[in-house]
């Protein structure tokens, strides 16, 4: 994987684009469930990151 920082982005628009698609609801008021869903949003995205480091291009 050349490309991972491409592949955490994709993965974490994916999710988004599932949960609209699926209306997915918590069943909590919109100020709090933005809230949530930015922080599981950035833990996920923060631990994809951490998961596919960078690799150095080979010569």
């Amino acid at each position: 994987m050349t490309a991972t920082k491409f592949w955490v982005a994709f993965i974490i628009g994916l999710i988004a684009f599932i949960r609209a698609l699926f209306g997915i609801d918590l069943g909590m008021d919109d100020a709090t469930i933005n809230t949530i869903a930015i922080a599981v949003q950035g833990f996920l995205t923060a631990l994809l990151v951490w998961a596919f480091p960078n690799h150095p291009k080979e010569k």
